[in-house]
């Protein structure tokens, strides 16, 4: 998307882009991120996001929780990331958009009243040919085999979805 998005001049805001530390998972992540922080005497969440913020089209809202924690991420533009290391990085963290069947995938109907737009009102806006992000799930938990996904971020996304196209077409999904 983001190819696109400074094609067209289109700015994208990150909001949680760090996705709560999640997207850290798995010890090769972590190394890298750990070797490229000490490089630059900075945190990992100082390096990821001034990779984040080094993508023109791209404004980050980060999560801050203290005063220190809005220091740290104030402090991720006071230096520049070699080309190399943002490439290394783009390479390392980029997740692949799958589509899964929309009956794979665990989510509840609750709340659904509350939401706007409805799910039928954004679900009119994707058959009009508007995009949707992409959901957000986890590999499921479920014993009973039903399901191979849980779904933990675009629950009207989702909704819309299986109204727009009457459970018969796939959703883009990132896998956490």
């Amino acid at each position: 998307i983001l190819p696109y998005c400074e094609q067209e001049k289109f700015s994208v805001i990150a909001y949680s882009p760090l996705d709560q530390g999640r997207g850290l998972s798995g010890d090769d992540k972590i190394t890298l991120m750990q070797e490229i922080a000490k490089k630059y005497n900075k945190t990992i969440a100082q390096i990821a996001l001034k990779w984040l913020v080094s993508k023109p089209s791209v404004i980050a809202i980060p999560k801050a929780t203290s005063s220190d924690h809005i220091k740290e991420n104030a402090c991720s533009t006071d230096f520049n990331l070699a080309e190399d290391d943002i490439e290394l990085i783009n390479r390392t963290f980029t997740r692949p958009c799958v589509s899964i069947p929309i009956d794979r995938i665990k989510v509840d109907r609750n709340g659904l009243d509350k939401f706007v737009p409805s799910p039928d009102d954004l679900a009119k806006d994707i058959q009009n040919g508007e995009s949707l992000k992409p959901i957000r799930v986890v590999r499921s938990k479920d014993t009973s085999g039903k399901y191979d996904y849980d779904l933990v971020e675009g629950k009207l996304r989702y909704w819309a979805w299986v109204v727009a196209h009457n459970g018969k077409v796939p959703i883009r999904a990132l896998v956490r």
